[in-house]
């Protein structure tokens, strides 16, 4: 009928909205943490009664290296913001997965989601590498990912991870333009 197609097309219209303020959330959450290690890299020489940080020895094969920890309080807010998101996109995700799966096809679609989800954390662990890797020649032995903290550029790496979640969510609403065109055909098909 025309009001489930009505209904069918805001719903999916705020499920991609979601998606969208999702990833937005996800890509400020990641920014903050960019902001957060620029500014403990920055407090790294601060004195040891800095009320924000406090000194942890590390040991590592080449001694012992001295990393500004930072308290609870100050990484609550991402902490908070990858939550936000992850309610957004991952919901959603499922939502449009199983609702949109036909009826035979729902526990294979299932798996579909949690294998991509699966193969997105082994993608990202090889973006991590492979930032280590070129970085540490690109920076004649000092990479944004080293095992002295306080030498590494790791807010460079959060910018850039940041970066390719404002793409991906650019790349979704070009995607989701077309989902949308496709049900309205498949509406008009079915009336």
């Amino acid at each position: 009928s025309l009001n489930s197609g009505v209904t069918n097309a805001i719903q999916s219209k705020l499920g991609i909205l979601k998606t969208q303020i999702g990833f937005a959330v996800m890509a400020l959450a990641i920014v903050t943490a960019g902001i957060v290690e620029y500014f403990r890299i920055f407090f790294s020489d601060a004195t040891l009664n800095n009320a924000v940080m406090k000194e942890l020895h590390l040991f590592s094969r080449g001694g012992i290296h001295l990393v500004q920890s930072l308290e609870y309080y100050i990484r609550f807010p991402q902490y908070i913001l990858v939550a936000v998101s992850e309610v957004f996109v991952v919901i959603v995700g499922l939502k449009v997965t199983y609702f949109e799966a036909p009826k035979y096809f729902k526990s294979v679609a299932m798996s579909f989601f949690y294998a991509f989800n699966a193969l997105g954390t082994f993608v990202a662990a090889i973006i991590y590498l492979l930032t280590q890797v070129i970085t540490y020649y690109i920076g004649n032995g000092h990479g944004w990912i080293c095992q002295d903290l306080n030498v590494g550029k790791m807010h460079y790496y959060f910018y850039m991870i940041a970066g390719t979640m404002i793409v991906n969510m650019v790349l979704l609403c070009f995607k989701s333009s077309r989902f949308e065109d496709n049900l309205r055909k498949d509406h008009n098909l079915t009336r």
